[in-house]
């Protein structure tokens, strides 16, 4: 009986030694988590606004009131993009079907063409122990112009 009591205590540090080993890896584990979901939102975010974008350009084609033009694509980006817009890029662009005039203020924006916005974003990642990451998110969409 006695020598069983002398070998449990023993164990007294048992639990800190656990601990220690096991609470690096979760918190690896909970910062990873963390940095993915930084990714993700940027990525989800980018990938949305260009859709809005691109749906913007392709509603406002040289016969409406305000037709698009880059500045005004841009403009609506920056609207709802969340990065840093000094590290943000808008690029508009897009083509006429064959028998459509060529008019407006945008040589491109003629019912029935095609127009597309790409978005690259740039975004800050500041997580413990790490350095400061940023990561780029670039996104494209297409849509044929409707009225």
């Amino acid at each position: 009986m006695t020598r069983r009591r002398h070998a449990m205590g023993n164990e007294s540090g048992q639990a800190l030694i656990e601990m220690a080993v096991a609470l690096p890896a979760f918190f690896l584990l909970l910062f990873g988590v963390f940095a993915f979901s930084f990714v993700l939102f940027g990525w989800c975010d980018v990938t949305f606004d260009t859709r809005g974008a691109v749906r913007y350009a392709s509603i406002h084609s040289n016969t409406a009131l305000v037709p698009a033009t880059p500045t005004t694509v841009a403009a609506a980006v920056a609207q709802v993009l969340f990065a840093n817009q000094s590290t943000t890029t808008v690029t508009y662009s897009g083509s006429n079907p064959a028998s459509a005039p060529v008019g407006g203020s945008s040589p491109f924006n003629t019912i029935g063409g095609t127009v597309v916005v790409s978005v690259t974003a740039t975004y800050s990642v500041v997580m413990p122990f790490t350095n400061y990451t940023t990561f780029t998110v670039a996104s494209s969409a297409q849509r044929t112009i409707s009225r």
